[in-house]
């Protein structure tokens, strides 16, 4: 039977491979990068739960944040842009 100290790693595992795949196979590249942003999140928290705080710390913060936010914007220039009316 598993325990409670089993199964965090096991939920946070589970949880990365689940907003991996979705990160790939979703459309709309929005939620593709919400998705990346909740994987960088689950991966820095294994790594905390590990006991590599600094790598879990660096890995919020670059993954998460600095790469989630580049990404959100790309996606709001880019998209911007095609909406350029016919005269």
């Amino acid at each position: 039977m598993l325990q409670l100290i089993d199964a965090i790693p096991l939920a946070l595992l589970f949880a990365i491979i689940v907003t991996a795949i979705l990160t790939v196979e979703i459309k709309k590249l929005m939620y593709a990068v919400i998705s990346f942003c909740l994987m960088s999140i689950a991966i820095g928290c294994l790594y905390a739960y590990l006991g590599a705080l600094t790598v879990a710390f660096y890995q919020i913060i670059v993954y998460a944040g600095a790469v989630g936010v580049l990404f959100i914007f790309a996606v709001m220039l880019t998209t911007g842009g095609s909406k350029v009316e016919k005269a």
